[in-house]
């Protein structure tokens, strides 16, 4: 009888242990996720967002002519 009492409290322990890992790894994920929109946010308001998008379009034709007759053809 004692080495399954034994058993059985230590299989409650590491089963409340196994929820507070799960719930740490669910925390950190959703904190994560807030810290990304948040940043995605900032960027957005300070106008580094529209900037990039237009250095990354393939048909922004500004400064380098070369390069942009280039991009052209290759699109």
């Amino acid at each position: 009888m004692e080495g399954k009492r034994r058993t059985s409290w230590w299989r409650g322990r590491a089963q409340r242990g196994q929820s507070c890992v799960e719930y740490v790894l669910v925390v950190l994920a959703f904190l994560s996720m807030v810290l990304a929109w948040g940043v995605v946010w900032h960027a957005g308001r300070n106008g580094q967002l529209l900037d990039r998008a237009v250095e990354a379009s393939s048909h922004h034709l500004g400064g380098d002519v070369l390069g942009s007759f280039r991009d052209v053809l290759l699109f």
